[in-house]
């Protein structure tokens, strides 16, 4: 038996619990199955009870309290069907418990804790709007609020935010991408490959042997070199990346539509490199599609000539 069983009172004066258990039919101690010892499960199961049990209007909140605690207290399926034996049909005993997750099992020693919260925060907001009844109607509209003492309100003009990312196919968005790769040491590069919303670059690898290195950008960020594989000198060569400017770039892909007759078509790539069908010279090259045809205009380093289309 639970040390909490004998007959407690209420402030009302009527009965919180009876003494004894519920007993098997002819038998003058619980049957066995009553005696079991408690699971987790057992108690989180009546503490449920308990609160429905008060939500519902059926106990104060003092008989909530008291019987919580009683649960946490008690041993024995017969314990708990002494507290419970009013508000719900006596606790069953399970063939199996279940365990619950840890968090649940904290439920009942916390309800006393969150109940008295809640009175106490409820009497200091109904002491609050006594005192203060103009705090429903600053409430919601900061501009009505007085300021703090002491802090004059001072206007601020807030920095504009970019609406959209920069494009790789215009110059602001290839100046960037220069910018990028230039602060982060690249000189040597094979090739750019350029589409409408990132970029690729091949350029010399940090290695003993000659290589080549891969490097993404994307977003105005560009990602670590990965290594793509070696690389011979009769393969076309490098060249700086200074070699060729983003604005000579953007007006090859510009002008790609009309050079390739194509005047309503889309540019899909550009690329800029060395080519040996041009003596080893870096060249633009921008593929320009329409949806039923697809061109490439190649075009001098500087965009100024178209070399021929394919």
């Amino acid at each position: 038996m639970c040390r909490w069983c004998p007959v407690r009172r209420n402030r009302t004066g009527q009965h919180l619990l009876k003494a004894g258990f519920s007993m098997s039919a002819g038998s003058g101690k619980p049957s066995p199955d009553r005696r079991r010892r408690l699971s987790d499960a057992d108690r989180e199961r009546c503490v449920e009870a308990i609160s429905r049990a008060y939500s519902d209007g059926r106990i104060a909140v003092d008989d909530l309290q008291t019987r919580t605690a009683l649960v946490y207290e008690a041993t024995s399926i017969a314990d708990l069907d002494a507290i419970m034996h009013d508000i719900r049909e006596p606790v069953r005993a399970s063939s199996v418990s279940q365990p619950l997750p840890s968090g649940f099992r904290r439920y009942g020693r916390l309800v006393m804790a969150g109940v008295l919260m809640v009175f106490g925060l409820a009497a200091i907001g109904v002491s609050a709007l006594i005192d203060d009844g103009s705090s429903s109607r600053n409430a919601g509209d900061p501009a009505q609020a007085p300021p703090a003492p002491g802090v004059d309100p001072v206007d601020v003009d807030a920095p504009e935010i970019a609406a959209e990312e920069m494009g790789m196919f215009t110059e602001a968005g290839l100046t960037r991408m220069w910018a990028t790769f230039d602060d982060n040491g690249i000189e040597q590069v094979e090739s750019i490959t350029v589409r409408a919303s990132w970029a690729e670059a091949l350029v010399r690898a940090d290695s003993e042997q000659l290589g080549l290195a891969e490097i993404r950008y994307e977003g105005g960020l560009a990602m670590p070199p990965r290594w793509r594989r070696e690389y011979s000198e009769t393969e076309g060569g490098f060249f700086y990346l200074y070699d060729v400017s983003p604005g000579a770039l953007v007006r090859a892909i510009d002008e790609s539509p009309e050079a390739a007759g194509l005047p309503h078509g889309e540019t899909t790539l550009a690329r800029v490199g060395r080519s040996v069908f041009d003596d080893g010279d870096v060249v633009l090259t921008v593929r320009v599609e329409d949806g039923t045809d697809n061109h490439s205009v190649t075009w001098t380093s500087d965009g100024s000539q178209v070399l021929r289309t394919s």
